[in-house]
């Protein structure tokens, strides 16, 4: 990162702040001028970054594989996940039980079925990164005061931890993560894909297929990773498969995908067991997480993850893992 942007940014930071802190003292108008500051600092900053995207070219593919060889191994961003860890590890560590995690420049989809607890699941994953180094949480789903008692159970840094509720439009929120990226960040959490819009467009599925091509390209520009919550469509849901709302190009661009699936509760005769509504009851110390795209390293896997992996306690409970045919 060039050191004028990154000062630029903490300056656009700083002066975000002090909007803040003017409009708490009821300082309106000089919150206006100081807020005026920022949007023009903001829009220099992010179209800085758009810039230098631009300004990639092609190089001769020796030029490639001297830059790739000189590189050291690239790190990986543990989830806090311990069972997930175990398989988002390189190969050689993968056999030796030594965790990994997720390296940057990838756009991860999370989908599931209702009450699978995939919020939860990402909110594991944003808080234990939080501890390391800065996420973004774009949040459209729960607010505020959703969010703080959802957050209690989780461990993390609260310097590190950013928060945003604002536009929904794409654009916007791209601007937005060119702005953190500028200062440091390379993680963003986004809950959920369903409530996000793309100016001018209306088309549901234009609007799936755009917002999955424009993030997708941004972690490949930038770098960075993406983790967005998701829907399985209703047909898959009904016939038992695997498949993202809104479909192919959403699968096409992402990098990885996971499916986090309830657990249907049987009885000692094998039979799915029901509620007094006839309801199917749902067993609630586990689910299962199954990795169906993985472009980091082609490995494929299902894992079942305990509910005390996501909220505690300190012992891990043992997990059962088995490889996806």
């Amino acid at each position: 990162m060039r050191p004028d942007l990154k000062r630029k940014a903490e300056r656009a930071k700083a002066l975000q702040r002090k909007v803040g802190e003017l409009r708490s003292a009821g300082e309106h108008f000089a919150a206006l001028k100081v807020e005026k500051k920022f949007l023009e600092l903001r829009l220099e900053i992010v179209s800085e970054v758009t810039k230098e995207i631009g300004m990639r070219r092609s190089v001769p593919i020796r030029d490639v594989i001297e830059e790739v060889d000189s590189e050291p191994p690239r790190p990986r961003q543990a989830t806090g996940i311990r069972a997930l860890d175990l398989q988002l590890a390189n190969w050689r560590d993968r056999q030796r039980g030594i965790p990994g995690g997720f390296e940057l420049g990838n756009f991860i989809q999370i989908a599931g079925n209702r009450g699978s607890g995939k919020t939860s699941f990402l909110m594991k994953i944003l808080t234990n990164i939080s501890t390391f180094q800065r996420v973004v949480w774009f949040d459209f789903e729960m607010g505020k005061r959703r969010v703080v008692e959802k957050l209690k159970p989780f461990k993390f840094n609260p310097d590190n931890l950013y928060y945003y509720s604002g536009s929904r439009d794409v654009h916007e929120i791209i601007d937005e993560i060119k702005l953190h990226y500028a200062d440091g960040a390379r993680h963003f959490v986004i809950d959920s894909t369903m409530k996000l819009t793309v100016r001018g467009v209306h088309d549901r599925l234009e609007r799936f297929s755009e917002i999955s091509r424009l993030l997708s390209e941004l972690c490949a520009d930038l770098g960075i990773n993406v983790y967005i919550i998701n829907q399985m469509s209703q047909s898959s849901v009904r016939e038992g498969e695997l498949s993202l709302k809104h479909g192919n190009d959403a699968e096409y661009n992402a990098d990885f995908i996971f499916y986090l699936l309830a657990i249907k509760k049987q009885d000692e005769r094998g039979e799915i067991e029901r509620d007094e509504y006839g309801q199917v009851v749902y067993d609630e110390t586990k689910r299962i997480l199954r990795c169906a795209k993985n472009r980091q390293d082609d490995h494929l896997f299902t894992i079942e993850i305990t509910r005390s992996e996501i909220f505690g306690p300190k012992t891990i409970e043992y997990i059962y893992e088995y490889e996806q045919e």
